[in-house]
């Protein structure tokens, strides 16, 4: 059944949260994107309002649920774009786990708690400068052996996969705040390339009226 009431809350960033906005933008669903400053989100959480104590949750007619891909999960499910053979699942889930793990590999230098600036700098140049290429050229990889002709990552359409790719894309590879870098590292991978141009078209204006935040 079709929920008739999504209020999404979590911090006023791109985040753990994009790719859940976006399935619900492409399928044209009327929600509340509640975001938040980190003294609300103190406040809130004083509540126990989030079942696990993170962001972010989803509040669905009434009751909450958390965890990001779970949610990610249940909105691909319910608009047709999530698989149903188990083999076919285990392929778009490997591919948004792998997503997560690039992300992951960029906290250090987003939450590094170090003695000095230029430390914290030095940990930025080495996520882009050294750590996310192999990971550009992976994705350009995988993009390839899809049958789609590198226009989706898995089938003939947009799936969960996608949503998690894009929303990485946005932010890591295509997005004013990236140094110039990233530039010599997206000219290896045409087929990414080509795949962000075609698929940022499914979204109308979304990419570019979004707020504008650095994560």
């Amino acid at each position: 059944m079709e929920p008739t009431k999504i209020k999404l809350y979590y911090f006023d960033l791109h985040g753990r949260a994009e790719a859940i906005r976006l399935v619900l933008y492409y399928n044209k669903v009327k929600y509340e994107d509640y975001r938040m400053s980190t003294i609300e989100w103190r406040e809130l959480k004083k509540t126990g309002i989030a079942p696990y104590g993170k962001l972010p949750f989803v509040e669905i007619d009434g009751k909450i649920y958390a965890q990001s891909f779970s949610i990610l999960r249940y909105f691909c499910q319910l608009y047709g774009q999530y698989p149903t053979d188990p083999l076919d699942i285990l392929r778009v889930e490997s591919i948004v786990a792998y997503v997560d793990d690039i992300r992951a590999s960029f906290r250090p230098a987003a939450y590094w708690e170090a003695e000095s600036e230029e430390k914290k700098q030095e940990v930025y140049n080495t996520y882009f400068e050294k750590t996310q290429p192999p990971h550009l050229l992976k994705l350009n990889s995988i993009l390839k052996e899809n049958e789609a002709n590198g226009l989706f990552f898995f089938g003939k359409s947009l799936s969960i996969a996608d949503y998690a790719i894009l929303s990485f894309l946005s932010v890591f590879v295509f997005h004013d705040w990236r140094p110039p870098i990233v530039k010599e590292s997206i000219a290896a991978c045409p087929e990414l390339v080509k795949y962000w141009e075609t698929r940022k078209a499914d979204f109308g204006d979304y990419f570019e009226t979004r707020p504008k935040k650095f994560l």
